[in-house]
């Protein structure tokens, strides 16, 4: 027994679609026949009120559903990955700012010489 069609939209941003595309698209192929559902990545759409690249998931309401809340979750994995790399990296940049400045405070305090010309 099916009911009425239906879609739904899931919005992506940056390079996040990756973990749900997979290699070779197996992620989707798997995704697609695990809920019973058509899963498309398509491109942002002004005109329609959606402005970021997004997922179209369309099928019976309920396999829509649940497809959309493992796609959500497959996305907030990929962004707090990618949100646990940048923190790395920011706290990587902090300590060389750190001991750069440190180089110029011992610069500063460090005798002046001057050469002739």
């Amino acid at each position: 027994m099916s009911s009425n069609p239906f879609s739904y939209s899931v919005p992506f941003v940056g390079n996040h679609s990756s973990i749900v595309i997979g290699a070779k698209g197996k992620c989707i192929q798997s995704l697609q026949k695990e809920f019973g559902v058509k899963i498309q990545a398509m491109k942002a759409e002004p005109s329609k009120n959606l402005p970021v690249p997004y997922f179209l998931i369309e099928g019976d309401e309920r396999d829509v559903l649940f497809a959309s809340l493992k796609i959500n979750s497959l996305l907030s994995l990929s962004m707090s990955r990618s949100e646990k790399e940048l923190k790395t990296k920011n706290e990587e940049l902090m300590k060389d700012n750190q001991e750069m400045i440190s180089l110029l405070d011992e610069m500063d305090t460090s005798p002046i010489v001057h050469t002739p010309h």
